[in-house]
């Protein structure tokens, strides 16, 4: 594993790299989970009498799998900008680094976007459930 100089980063992309780079020898996981989130959501999109709290579920799970497998794949490796690179090379390492700094910028929005669709999507999921369990209050004061 590199690790690019303290110099050479901007905070959020150092953090994001950091946070990769821990987390990219769990990359496998994201594709079983995937699959597993997928093949839910589809059986609950094809079978009329499934609940809506498979979809959700398994809605959220396709999506935290995703974004894993984004952060594993993207920002584990940032070019480090050397001083014996050519001018033309250094400003491509830069565009590329400014792009990658954009995305993470972008990954860190969408990572709390999916966390409050998954903490309403499970509110309402819960709320659902606790319907069908508990039965209606009856007014007897008429």
């Amino acid at each position: 594993m590199s690790t690019v100089p303290s110099t050479q980063t901007n905070k959020i992309l150092g953090v994001v790299m950091l946070v990769a780079q821990r987390c990219h020898r769990w990359r496998w996981i994201a594709w079983p989970f995937g699959m597993l989130s997928l093949g839910l959501f589809c059986y609950a999109l094809m079978v009329p009498s499934s609940s809506g709290a498979y979809l959700s579920v398994s809605l959220v799970g396709l999506l935290w799998s995703m974004l894993f497998y984004i952060l594993t794949a993207l920002f584990v490796k940032i070019p480090v900008i050397e001083a014996e690179m050519g001018w033309l090379k250094r400003l491509r390492v830069r565009v590329l680094r400014g792009g990658l700094t954009l995305l993470a910028v972008l990954f860190i929005v969408l990572n709390l976007s999916i966390l409050s669709l998954s903490h309403k999507l499970f509110t309402v999921a819960n709320d659902e459930q606790r319907s069908e369990i508990e039965p209606p209050l009856l007014d007897d004061s008429k």
